[in-house]
């Protein structure tokens, strides 16, 4: 892709991407729904398509799973018919190719440069696990692109609290009514509008931008909630952020509140709803109570706590507890179930901290969701041991490097003093050689500008960061699983694109710094892994022993 424009260079990725996955569709063609999440999906769409609610039998409504992946493929059966999930498949396809576009104009945004940009889309694009995603009736694609759209937005706003895009910069020097300026290089008084902005519009345009920027981001995060309810108990959170990192406090707590109403308002519905059928106040589901429980109790496995679903009935969750749990509705027993796990977590200290430790460990561990399909069965088109191979190595690599350079490139950023790769200026970081050139007496008299172009990109890598460990912690108390980590893969992406297109200099001329940050990520992440192989995964590895020995 030398020497073509970065517009083409976008196009031709997004060609290639849509390519690829249009030629492994028809490995799919044919695919049943093998996975348990993707027959309950299924159920409850064809329950609002053919009785107009929600639940698993007439006059049973269910709140146990977010009903807006649900909602989506009755749509889908709507308009093609009941169960075409090839229909799904491709309308899937197209909204990870948006997704990927989001991934370009989110790094264009933090990063400022074109390289990073392209590598970052070009990553996520080819992700082998998600790509694979595309085909299977699963909440990820459709969670990952509300997700992403969400957090642009809200980047978006940022942006427009620190005046850090070009059009701001424009705005300022429209704030100076283009005054005449002389300087060394004999430059000409620059004079060329004939109408300048007043003050009070151009800070006027600014704050309405940022305040629509901040209820579009309440919307779209507040639909990703009804996707996968793991975003909602980070809206407040969100709010205190935009809160706290606003240079003007005033416009940062009104575009928290904003964030907040707008994410409360898409729920609403969802919330009336819920409280009518079950007298109880549920924001999204009720899942999460009962995952909490099988998480936090006695019979919960050590090495791999998800598997708790499948422990058989005499060691279940609900074990001895049938009558007790005879007469409550799905709200009164996901507080049932939540009270029970706080319970066991107060009463075992040690166990919930190993415990913890380990579902750390199971949410970043290695990616074998797709790789433990292709071993069932569960993708007959994939049944081939080459296919097979080649699909788990290029899995396995992929999330390795991602994984590795993204959290180097996040730890060398967030962490850094002064670490901008380049100056936005308009569209354009003026950057020669990957290192910055000297700031122009432009950028010195716009009163500070630059600084704080510094400390808004500063402040949107520390809402990744947020973004992060609040995954993993709330996995970490529940059950983490290689699943649940995809949505921060995008965002892994970004950061790794940054560190390996600034990998040279950083090698050069940084050695130790790069020492302090490459050595620690391979330490803590080689750990996790090591763990996931040899130790939670002990029983098969002793299997596969005794079958080859």
């Amino acid at each position: 892709m030398v020497g073509k424009s970065p517009i083409k260079k976008l196009i031709l990725l997004i060609f290639l991407a849509l390519l690829l996955r249009l030629l492994f569709l028809p490995l799919f063609i044919h695919q049943p729904l093998n996975i348990v999440d993707e027959q309950h999906y299924n159920k409850l769409a064809l329950a609002i398509l053919e009785r107009g609610e929600y639940g698993w039998a007439p006059g049973k409504p269910t709140a146990i799973r977010p009903p807006l992946y649900p909602a989506f493929l009755a749509g889908v059966y709507k308009v093609f018919g009941p169960e075409n999930y090839n229909a799904v498949r491709v309308i899937q396809i197209f909204l990870s190719i948006l997704s990927g576009l989001l991934v370009y104009s989110l790094a264009k945004k933090i990063f400022h440069e074109e390289k990073v940009a392209l590598l970052a889309t070009g990553l996520f694009l080819f992700y082998p696990s998600l790509v694979i995603f595309n085909y299977l009736i699963l909440t990820e694609i459709l969670f990952i692109f509300l997700f992403l759209l969400a957090l642009w937005l809200l980047v978006a706003g940022i942006e427009q609290l620190y005046r850090l895009d070009g059009r701001d910069c424009f705005a300022t020097r429209l704030l100076r009514g283009f005054a005449p300026r002389n300087d060394n290089d004999g430059e000409k008084p620059r004079n060329d509008t004939p109408h300048p902005v007043t003050a009070s519009e151009a800070k006027q345009s600014r704050d309405s931008k940022a305040w629509i920027y901040s209820l579009l981001a309440g919307i779209f995060w507040g639909l990703a909630s009804l996707t996968r309810s793991v975003t909602y108990p980070l809206t407040p959170f969100i709010a205190l952020f935009l809160f706290l990192v606003s240079p003007n406090k005033k416009q940062g707590l009104f575009a928290g509140i904003l964030f907040i109403f707008a994410t409360v308002l898409t729920l609403s519905p969802w919330i009336a709803r819920n409280y009518q059928v079950f007298g109880h106040f549920i924001a999204v589901d009720t899942m999460g109570g009962l995952n909490l429980y099988m998480g936090n109790y006695e019979h919960t496995p050590l090495h791999r706590a998800w598997a708790a679903v499948d422990n058989p009935p005499e060691i279940a969750w609900y074990r001895g507890h049938e009558k007790e749990l005879g007469g409550l509705n799905e709200a009164e027993k996901q507080r049932w179930a939540i009270k029970k796990a706080l319970e066991f977590m107060k009463e075992n200290p040690g166990l919930t901290a190993l415990r913890t430790l380990i579902k750390t460990a199971n949410f970043w561990q290695l990616e074998r969701t797709i790789i433990a399909g292709m071993q069932r069965g569960y993708f007959p088109g994939l049944r081939n041991k080459l296919v097979e191979i080649w699909i788990s190595l290029s899995i396995l690599g992929a999330y390795v490097f991602v994984v590795i350079f993204g959290f180097c490139g996040l730890l060398w950023r967030a962490l850094g003093k002064n670490e901008i790769a380049s100056v936005p200026v308009g569209d354009l970081a003026m950057t020669e050689g990957r290192r910055p050139l000297a700031m122009t007496r432009d950028m010195s008299l716009r009163g500070g500008s630059l600084e704080p172009t510094k400390q808004s990109q500063r402040y949107v890598d520390w809402l990744i960061v947020l973004l992060i460990l609040y995954f993993t912690a709330i996995h970490a108390i529940v059950f983490g699983h290689s699943r649940y980590h995809l949505p921060l893969i995008p965002l892994l992406c970004m950061y790794a694109s940054y560190f390996v297109v600034h990998f040279k200099e950083f090698w050069q001329n940084q050695r130790r710094r790069f020492w302090w940050v490459f050595v620690p990520v391979c330490l803590v992440f080689g750990l996790f892994w090591t763990y996931d192989i040899f130790i939670g995964s002990k029983d098969k590895i002793e299997a596969f022993l005794r079958i080859v020995f």
